[in-house]
């Protein structure tokens, strides 16, 4: 039986299909959240250890304002092409 891979963990989850190149499996197994272009990345288990070594309890919320930012002009972008196909003269109004 072959051993297990990081990207097997990737596969099994699809992170590739809903992390839209945001979160990556790295090779140790861990999850990465990163930008697009790999500019900055932090690994989540790291992060969420030195904040438990801090003190703060857990469950916590993490906020990415760089991929909120993305995510809401996906949405907007998104909208605007429904809104250009889908006018009232082409609903039949």
């Amino acid at each position: 039986m072959a051993r297990w891979q990081a990207q097997d963990g990737a596969d099994l989850y699809q992170i590739p299909a809903w992390g839209k190149g945001w979160f990556h499996v790295q090779e140790d197994g861990h999850l990465s959240v990163r930008t697009p272009t790999a500019k900055k990345s932090i690994e989540l288990h790291r992060l969420v250890e030195d904040l438990r070594r801090r003190g703060v309890s857990l469950p916590l919320l993490l906020r990415f304002p760089e991929l909120i930012e993305a995510r809401i002009e996906q949405l907007v972008s998104a909208f605007g092409s429904a809104s250009e196909v889908f006018t009232p003269t082409s609903l039949g109004r």
